[in-house]
């Protein structure tokens, strides 16, 4: 493989992490623009144009990648616009220190359970934030939400029965890139005798 060709490939697969990285900065899962990422992603296309033995199928994939970064950088660059428009001046890019493995949804996402059957909209709330989570991720398979009802059914009544607990809270998180449900029972609160 040429050298061409592999910094080809190392810049495709820089531009699909970028992709990710801003869908979940503008959807606020993440705080931090990935601004080193993008910088070093530009710093390889530049590499990329300075190399002049490129093969004929070499140059048409460089020319195509280099049009798509091309675009959605500006496209980025008008939705940052957007996003700080009316709070003032955007602030100066933080260095990321370390690349979070679980992404939590919001707080307020968590739904207590205790019985799946009468509690749809609390079923529906979960099965929301699961697919508004694998859309932000560009998952290309999602269950449906019969299916997603009956798994939240079932594992409600297996930690009801195995903890001898009332309730479940479930959240929906990502982790290492993927839609996971965390469970947890909640604990029967004591009765004081006074």
């Amino acid at each position: 493989m040429s050298s061409g060709m592999e910094l080809l490939l190392e810049i495709e697969a820089d531009f699909a992490e970028l992709k990710r990285e801003f869908t979940l900065f503008l959807n606020d899962i993440v705080k931090i623009e990935p601004y080193e990422l993008k910088e070093s992603l530009i710093r390889k296309v530049r590499r990329l144009r300075n190399i002049g033995n490129l093969r004929t199928e070499e140059q048409f994939r460089a020319n195509n990648i280099n049009a798509k970064i091309t675009s959605h950088l500006a496209l980025w660059e008008r939705q940052l616009e957007k996003k700080y428009s009316g709070k003032g001046q955007r602030p100066k890019p933080k260095k990321r220190v370390a690349k979070p493995s679980v992404l939590e949804a919001p707080k307020n996402k968590s739904v207590v359970i205790s019985d799946s059957g009468a509690q749809r909209e609390r079923v529906v709330e979960l099965y929301d934030e699961y697919t508004r989570l694998n859309l932000i991720l560009g998952a290309r398979k999602m269950i449906n939400f019969s299916k997603f009802q009956n798994f939240i059914n079932s594992q409600t009544r297996k930690i009801q029965n195995a903890k001898a607990v009332d309730k479940v809270r479930y959240e929906v998180l990502v982790h290492d890139q993927k839609v996971v449900i965390k469970s947890k029972s909640i604990k029967k609160k004591k009765n004081v005798e006074g």
